[in-house]
């Protein structure tokens, strides 16, 4: 009887001892899940309160993000600006100087300036170039001067020798005026005596009489190669211009049609 009380009692035990640790087995599955639950609720806590921070940020700089993307965006077109420029460019300097031409091209000026060939920039006086036979404009513009141009045509190994007159804006000398004339590289006469071609510095010893009280009217006559001349009596000015009629042929087909 004593042992068959013993082996009841162990049993017992035994059973409750199994019953405790499947107790502590799904307590414990109950606690990591639980731990699982919280970790993953505080990852998007914290994955909100980041974007929430990010979107406060962007809202008290969102006029330092634009301007950034504008001036990213502005800087961007520039380049690709200047770069469609120095290709464009290129071409048509190979285009003006080309390969083997054998026509040389001086400019030369008493001021420095910056010389262009049909539009396109040569470099700055003085300028010496193998171009390609073929009809040319030549411009020089120097800092505060008048721009000078010139129209010329090159045949095939000529040289072609220009000086190009810039006349200041500011400095010119006191009672002297400048003759324009559209379009330019026309010639100037002033009472029948050739003066120059436009555009012109002509000084007030030309028409100004030692009198007081201002100068005598001249006559002014423009003419350019295949234009009708055009004459005008004028005072003393700074500038004038001179509006040149079309050229004979456009006249003609204009009158044709």
């Amino acid at each position: 009887m004593g042992y068959r009380d013993d082996e009841l009692a162990f049993n017992t035990r035994r059973d409750l001892l199994a019953e405790e640790v499947d107790t502590f087995v799904k307590l414990r599955a109950d606690l990591e899940a639980r731990r699982d639950a919280s970790k993953e609720r505080l990852r998007r806590a914290r994955f909100k309160l980041a974007l929430l921070n990010l979107w406060g940020w962007m809202g008290r700089h969102l006029l330092f993000i634009i301007f950034c993307l504008v001036v990213i965006s502005i800087t961007i077109s520039i380049k690709v600006n200047i770069i469609t420029k120095e290709r464009a460019h290129e071409k048509r300097l190979a285009n003006i100087l080309g390969h083997g031409c054998k026509s040389l091209l001086s400019v030369s000026a008493l001021a420095s300036g910056r010389v262009y060939l049909n539009g396109v920039r040569m470099g700055k006086t003085p300028v010496q170039r193998s171009i390609c036979p073929g009809h040319y404009l030549v411009w020089v513009v120097g800092s505060n001067a008048i721009p000078w141009q010139r129209n010329i045509s090159v045949g095939e190994a000529a040289k072609v020798t220009l000086r190009a007159n810039l006349i200041s804006r500011n400095h010119r000398p006191k009672g002297a005026m400048v003759i324009h004339s559209v379009p330019d590289n026309a010639l100037v006469f002033i009472n029948g005596r050739e003066v120059g071609i436009t555009p012109v510095l002509v000084r007030d010893k030309l028409w100004r009489r030692p009198r007081s009280g201002g100068g005598e009217k001249v006559l002014v006559g423009i003419w350019a190669p295949g234009r009708p001349p055009r004459a005008q009596r004028i005072r003393f000015a700074r500038d004038v211009w001179f509006q040149l009629p079309p050229a004979l042929a456009e006249a003609k087909d204009q009158e044709s049609r």
